[in-house]
């Protein structure tokens, strides 16, 4: 069985990490895996949160109506360091995607570079 493959696509670029945020919603409709890359840098005071959420479809065009977090088996966490992760979605359903972050510290810092790829059916 062959696979489709979407290159990496570079969703957001230089995005702060001072305060909290999503990512715009993206379209799963046939994919079984999705990958979100997150390269942070100039952290030195921020030990913020990144989540996955799904939004599923009711049927080909109606949305649920709320953001439903993914268990993940561990959370990314900034360590007041850059540090990078990779968040791996599995055997996704019809649905939206997007990763949100929840800042934290003192005076939380720095940004990051988020892009997701995926392959499918």
């Amino acid at each position: 069985m062959r696979k489709n493959m979407l290159p990496a696509k570079q969703i957001e670029s230089a995005k702060t990490l001072a305060s909290n945020f999503q990512t715009d919603a993206i379209r799963i409709e046939t994919a079984d895996n999705v990958g979100f890359y997150i390269y942070c840098s100039s952290v030195t005071d921020n030990t913020g949160t990144f989540a996955a959420e799904v939004r599923p479809y009711k049927d080909d065009n109606t949305l649920g109506e709320d953001w439903i977090p993914l268990t993940l088996s561990t959370t990314p966490t900034l360590n007041n360091a850059d540090d990078d992760f990779f968040v791996s979605l599995n055997q996704l359903p019809n649905c939206q995607v997007r990763l949100s972050f929840s800042a934290a510290g003192t005076t939380p810092d720095g940004t990051c570079n988020i892009w997701i790829s995926a392959t499918g059916a």
